[in-house]
């Protein structure tokens, strides 16, 4: 997952790649343990993201099987701009949260999830209110489940959907 930031204390502009470890280098006072907390805020949130998903149209089911309807690099498009929308519409909160404070800004907070773009699953979530009928998917990529709910109806059968590189 790499995390972009603009204009957040002294960073002008950082494009963090976040592996197995990053290792960061600099002066004192250059920001480097301000973007260190981000990161911890930005995963934070991605941890406990709840999201809902602008289409009802993405599965195709019949009595066996479930599809994504789309290809599947429209669908991982889709997915990751509505994870960004959500991350760009809270970052406020995600830096009040971390900071402690409404004085510090930040004027873009994005994340490029296409390191997990064949690393990913999806689960349809069943709700034991309808049944047999479920109302949020859930993609599991990078270690972090991603909760979407259903903009309107339910989708019925169950389905795991694993893609894996070729």
């Amino acid at each position: 997952m790499i995390i972009h930031v603009r204009n957040f204390g002294k960073i002008e502009s950082a494009d963090i790649d976040i592996s197995n470890l990053t290792i960061f280098v600099g002066e004192n006072n250059s920001g480097k343990t301000y973007i260190m907390q981000l990161i911890y805020g930005v995963i934070d949130f991605l941890i406990n993201f709840k999201g809902s998903f602008i289409s009802t149209n993405i599965w195709q089911t019949d009595s066996n099987s479930a599809t994504v309807e789309y290809d599947d690099e429209e669908f991982f498009t889709a997915f990751q701009d509505c994870v960004n929308k959500s991350l760009d519409e809270n970052k406020e909160k995600i830096i009040e949260k971390v900071f402690h404070t409404k004085k510090l800004t930040i004027e873009a907070l994005s994340v490029d999830l296409s390191p997990f773009r064949f690393n990913y699953e999806i689960t349809l979530d069943k709700d034991e209110t309808l049944k047999d009928n479920y109302n949020s998917f859930t993609i599991k990529m990078g270690g972090i489940d991603f909760v979407f709910k259903f903009s309107n109806n339910p989708v019925e059968k169950s389905i795991i959907i694993r893609c894996a590189e070729e």
